[in-house]
Parts: C-alpha cells; structure tokens; sequence
C-alpha cells in the first residue's frame, strides 16, 4: 500500500512540474530523478530528546551563595542607585554608564546584610562577579581583573540583570554533540583572544610613544579650534564694518532730510507778506549754517573708541615657535627661523617675509593696468572693503609655508585690493613695525600742535632727522627691512607718476591712510587717539627717505657682520698670584698684569738675542732676590750714590752697556718690570715674623730691663740679621723678663 501510495505521489508530481522550453518552441519532458536507498540517516541531534529544565544554579559571591533571580534584582538596584556616569579613555572612546570599584564595593557593603559591614566580603563579591561571573567588564584596560580603587571604572553587563533569562535560553534548544560543544568554545576563546590583543595593542605600546601620540592629537585639535576662532573673528569684523556704515548712512540721509524740510518750510513762509521778512532773512542764514556732512563728522569724532586695529588669533605651538600661518606674526621670531633653523643650523636667507615681496611684485605688474597716474596713486587710499581683504588674507595664509605664493593668483585682484591687503598685513604684525615702545620714543621728537618754532630751522631740522636715524636705528634688522621695502615702494610710485594734486596733499593723504599700520600703540586711549605723530613720522620716511632709511640699513649691516671674538685657551693658564708679588705693595690688577705678562714672555721663544745677552738678562732678576738683606737697610743718601757712580771705571760702563743687548722679540718691556720700586722682590720673612712689625720702620718697643743696652744707630745695619735680633720674648709679658734677671 504504501508503494503504491508514493507511486501515485511521483506520478502527481510529474504531472504537475512545468515542463521546460529549449526555445525552439520544442517542450521537452524531464525524467524524474532516480530513487534514493536506503535513505539517510536523521541527524543525532533529532534522535535525542530535550531534556527538562532544571532550576538555575545558585551563585557564589564571597562564599555565599545567591539565587539568579535575587543576584539579577541586587544588580539592577546597584545600578539605579549608584552615580553612572560616561568615561573617556584616550584612544579609545567615551564608554557609558560606568562606575568606579571603591564605589560598587561601598555599595555592597551597605545593602547586602549578609556581608554583616565587611568591606573584605564586599570586595571579595565584586571580584568573583567581575572574574568569575564575566558580570562586569573593566573599562580601558586589558584583562578583566577587579580593583578597588578610585580610578579602576567598570560596567555591567546586560546579562547582570537577566540571569534567569539565560538559564532557560540555554536549556531551550536542543543538546548539542560534545564535538560541536567543544568546537564552540573553542572558537569563542579563539575570537575573544584575538580581539583583546588587537584591543591591547595600543595599550602595550611604551608609554612615551602613547603620550606623544595624545599630544599630536591635541595639537591637531587646538591648531583646527584656533583657525576656526580667527575665521568667525573675520566674520565679525565684517558684520561690525557692516553695521557702522549702514548707521552712518541713515544717519547722513536723516540729517540731509532734516535740512530738506527745514529748506521747504524757509519757502513757504516766504510766500508770506513782507512782515516776516527779518525773520525769514535770519532763518536762511541759520539753516545756510547747518551742513549734514560736518554734523556727522563732528558725532563721529565725538564718540569714536580708535580706528581700526584687528588683533589675529594665532596657533602657538608648545614645541617650537613656528606659524602656520603669514598674517599676524612675530617678525622677530621669523626672522629667527624657529625650530627648524635651529636643528637645521642653516641661517635663514630671506631678508623679507615672501609674503610682501610677492604683494609688492603684484602691485608693480598691476600698475600697468590702470589707465593713468591718478588711479595708481589712489589705490593706496581707498578703503576696500573687509569682505575682499579677508578674501586673499585666507587664500594666502591656505599656501604651506615651504610653497611659493603664485602670481597668478594675486593677478586675479584689483590694485587696490593688493595694496589694501600690504596695509593689512602691515597691520596684523605683532609687535608692529615700530615696536610698542617705539610708540612713546618717536612721540618724544616731534612737538606738541601750537609748539613754538625753533630760531634755526636748518639746524632744527639736521638735528630732528639725527633723531630719527637713533630711533630707527634700535628697531631691529628685519623691521627696518620691511619698512624700507614699503616705503621705498611708494616713493617710487610717487616719482614715476605726476597728477594735477600736489605731492605734498597727496604724502599727507598716504599718512593718515598708512601711518597707523607702521606704529600704534599697545593700548588705544583717549589721548592716544588724538596723537599726529603717526602722520608725522610718515610723511618724514617719505620726505627724507635718503638721509633716514639707507644710512641706518648700512649701519645695521655693519653691525651684523662685525664678528664676536671668540677666545680660545689652547693650554691651561696658572692664574694664581705668587706672595711674593703680593708683598710688593702694588694693586691686585698690577700684580695680575705683571704675571700675565711675565708668562707670555716665557712661553715665547727668544731666538734672536746672543747667549751672554740672554744669561745676564736671566741672572739679572735672580740676584735681586738673593739679597734680603739689602732691603732691610736705610737708603743710601745722594752723596753716596754720587760716589759710587764715580767709582765706577768707564770699562765696566761698557761693558754694562754692551751686555744689554736689544730685545726684538717684544714689542713692550714686561709691566712689572717698568713699574718695579728700586728693589722690589725680595725673600719671603721666616714664619715667625708673620707678626712682627714691618722692617722698614725701626722699632717702637721698649728692651727688657735685663737686657743690655741697644747697640748705636750706626752699628745697626752691621748686624746679619735685624729682623731676628728684635723680636726677644714679648715686652708685655713681665714674668719672663724676671725669670731671666
């Protein structure tokens, strides 16, 4: 029966499989499949029935076991009661919801009476739930060993608050073969080992590797939060520039329509009978009187705060000095060349920023575009707007600092933009041109408004540009650089092009357009803002341009080129001071002259005297100080000094003179030897005169009444020793003067 049942199955099945199309419009009939036999076998899996579930195991927590479903309330209460809070580990991220170990101790402590106040059982339980149970997971660390510390953070698990949940989804499905098991579990650690390795691996890298990397990545940020800073600093003085013209137009159109309606109702009252005449006549000259354009000059003067002076946010880097950036920089340290100068040790070559050497290039090729000489000498004066300007600010500032700017990118601007962007640049620069004190020094040359003129202009005036040099002449290097480059730009401009103005209005039109950009000071008050001397200064650079700017490029030059002398010591130098040269009485710095000297002689080799000269030269000084004794008596007096000279044959004068032979080989006789004292070296006293008055001057003490009488005067010098026959025990002392009665 059952043959014949699945016989008419297949025969059904035959009949109802769609039968197939070549394409040709030919159907072709499929034969069914040959039968399997004997059929496979149903998987072990299927055979084995489920098993009945059994009820969850207890946990241990410090020795005390728990039921899952009051361990699953315990944890969910932990974790609606404690301070969760985000923590962010570096590299890695922000991890949610964490709590430190010394607060989940302290909890357990609290609410588990089965711990009966024992922070050990409290810490126990903590850890056997993180290392144990895999209940909570150490944040940022590798491993998952429990701490109970402050700075130690975890989190719990989603199966925490299930753990009968996960009992009975894993006696639900079926049993699983111990091949298959065994596979799983291998493969699970297999996975959970790879992944903590990879996550370890930027945790087992050295510690100064780990903290140079946090450093970049904090610069990087703060570089990308500086330049966003500056860009909305632009956008505000924009907005800023925006608004003040807008309210100095309305105003300008209130104050003509004020004056229009004043007009209107001066010419209706006109139309009136001649009564009013008088009154109409001082009316007209009232509203004559009025002038818009002075009445808004006079409001804006009134309550200005200082003209314009943009202060840029710049990037400063913790490990060098350099800037990333062309506007708003330090000239002082560019000029330095900053880190890479100094491990390179390479000086730097450009005198001038490229930055304005390229807008300068572009102005000169720009000039020829305009059509005459008048819009050439304008376009240092009109005021561009800010939009434009921070335009190529930002274009310039995007080139890297290695990269040439293009020419072909300036070509693309009008004139006056180029120049407005030079008095831009001029303007940004930190310390200006003139330095913050210079603000105060140039104030000083330049007299008050209403000062009295001097008699002598000529003199006045040569004494005035010497001023000027002195001042320029403490700027540094590349600020004079820079500000010769500018003003000799606009000098040449001014020379290659005529107009019908005069060239003095238009010098002092450039000053009040660019004079503030080259000197202001640090902080604009309301006495700083009424200063000329700005103007002033401005129009002297330009006037004097030759007696002022190359004079005191030269002098700079000269000053950087002059070398430093370096001193060299090739041997060591005995620098002490013998006492014997002490005992002269000459001053310390003598003394140290006369040794110094003495020890270049030595060490220089004297070839060119004979031998006898250089024998009686070098026992000259020897018998000096071989003879103590003369120094101890009284000069001899003039007469005998006569007698002695008389004495002396012609011979032995001769002789005396020929065995002094010339010494070329020093260019000035030795210090101590020109300034010596007739007999001054002599052999050091013996030590028990150190205290003993000096031998020059006779003695002051009295003899001992034992003693026998002192010997004349005139015998005195005929003792050997002088020295040694004064000094008998001390007069004070009158016991042993008894002793020796």
């Amino acid at each position: 029966m059952s043959s014949t049942a699945e016989s008419d199955e297949g025969t059904e099945a035959e009949k109802e499989s769609p039968k197939l199309d070549k394409g040709k419009g030919k159907v072709v009939e499929l034969p069914s499949p040959p039968q399997l036999s004997p059929p496979l076998p149903p998987a072990k899996v299927d055979s084995i029935l489920p098993p009945v579930p059994t009820a969850p195991a207890s946990i241990m927590m410090a020795g005390i076991a728990f039921p899952p479903s009051a361990l699953s309330n315990l944890l969910t209460r932990a974790a609606a009661e404690m301070p969760l809070r985000p923590v962010r580990v570096p590299l890695l991220g922000e991890y949610p919801e964490c709590f430190s170990g010394a607060e989940f101790v302290e909890w357990l402590d609290k609410n588990v009476p089965a711990f009966e106040g024992s922070l050990d059982l409290a810490e126990d339980a903590a850890r056997d739930l993180t290392e144990k149970e895999g209940l909570l997971r150490h944040v940022g660390e590798f491993g998952n060993q429990f701490e109970h510390a402050d700075d130690a953070y975890y989190q719990f698990r989603p199966k925490a608050f299930d753990l009968e949940g996960k009992s009975t989804e894993t006696a639900a499905p079926p049993k699983r073969s111990h091949i298959a098991d065994n596979l799983l579990k291998r493969s699970n650690n297999l996975v959970n080992v790879v992944t903590k390795a990879l996550n370890a691996n930027s945790q087992n890298e050295p510690v100064h590797v780990r903290l140079r990397h946090e450093a970049e990545e904090a610069d990087k940020i703060y570089r990308v939060a500086v330049r966003k800073l500056d860009r909305q600093r632009l956008g505000l003085e924009e907005r800023i520039e925006e608004v003040l013209k807008t309210l100095q137009r309305w105003e300008a159109e209130r104050l003509r329509a004020v004056k229009t309606v004043l007009l209107q109702y001066h010419g209706t009252l006109a139309n009136l009978p001649k009564a009013f005449d008088p009154t109409l006549e001082r009316s007209a000259t009232f509203i004559a009187m009025y002038q818009p354009e002075s009445d808004l000059t006079a409001l804006i003067e009134r309550y200005r705060t200082g003209p314009f002076r943009p202060v840029p946010q710049l990037y400063e880097s913790v490990a060098h000095d350099e800037s990333d950036v062309v506007f708003g920089i330090d000239l002082r340290k560019w000029a330095e060349g900053g880190w890479s100068a100094l491990t390179s040790g390479e000086e730097k070559r450009d005198i001038i920023p490229p930055v304005l050497t390229a807008l300068l290039d572009a102005l000169k090729g720009a000039y020829t575009k305009l059509d005459n000489d008048a819009e050439k000498r304008k376009a240092w004066i009109y005021d561009v707007p800010l939009p434009v300007l921070h335009h190529l600010r930002e274009s310039l500032n995007a080139v890297p600092p290695n990269q040439p700017f293009s020419q072909e990118m300036l070509a693309k601007y009008d004139v006056p933009v180029l120049a407005g962007c030079v008095k831009l640049w001029a303007l940004e620069l930190d310390p200006p041109l003139a330095l913050w004190e210079g603000w105060d020094e140039i104030r000083k040359l330049y007299p008050t408004v209403g000062a009295a003129a001097k008699a002598n202009g000529e003199e006045s005036e040569q004494r005035h540009i010497q001023d000027l040099q002195a001042a320029l002449q403490r700027l540094p290097k590349v600020h004079i650089f820079v500000l010769n480059a500018i003003i000799s730009h606009l000098c040449s401009l001014i020379e290659t092009t005529s107009t019908e103005e005069d060239d003095d209005v238009y010098v002092s039109k450039l000053a009040l357009s660019v004079g503030r950009t080259i000197i202001r000071p640090k902080i604009e008050t309301e006495l700083s803002i009424q200063d000329r001397h700005p103007t002033l200064l401005f129009i002297d650079l330009l006037k004097h341009y030759d007696d002022l700017l190359p004079p005191t490029i030269e002098k700079k030059k000269r000053e950087s080129e002059r070398r430093v002398p370096v001193r060299k010591r090739t041997a060591p130098v005995d620098m002490r001071m013998s006492r014997g040269k002490i005992s002269v009485g000459s001053t310390t710095p003598e003394i140290l002259v006369a040794q110094r000297a003495a020890q270049k002689i030595i060490s220089k080799p004297v070839t060119d005297a004979p031998p006898p000269a250089q024998e009686k030269s070098t026992v000259s000084p020897i018998q000096m100080t071989t003879e103590p004794e003369a120094m101890e008596s009284p000069p001899a007096t003039e007469t005998e000094t006569a007698s002695e000279a008389q004495s002396a044959s012609p011979s032995s004068v001769a002789e005396d003179t020929n065995a002094a032979p010339p010494r070329p080989t020093f260019k000035e006789p030795p210090p101590e030897l020109d300034d010596m004292p007739p007999r001054p070296s002599f052999k050091e006293p013996p030590p028990e005169l150190d205290d003993a008055p000096r031998v020059s001057q006779p003695p002051t003490f009295v003899s001992p009444p034992a003693s026998p009488p002192a010997a004349p005067a005139e015998d005195r010098p005929a003792s050997p020793s002088p020295a040694v026959a004064v000094t008998p025990a001390t007069p004070q002392n009158p016991i042993k003067a008894l002793r020796r009665n």
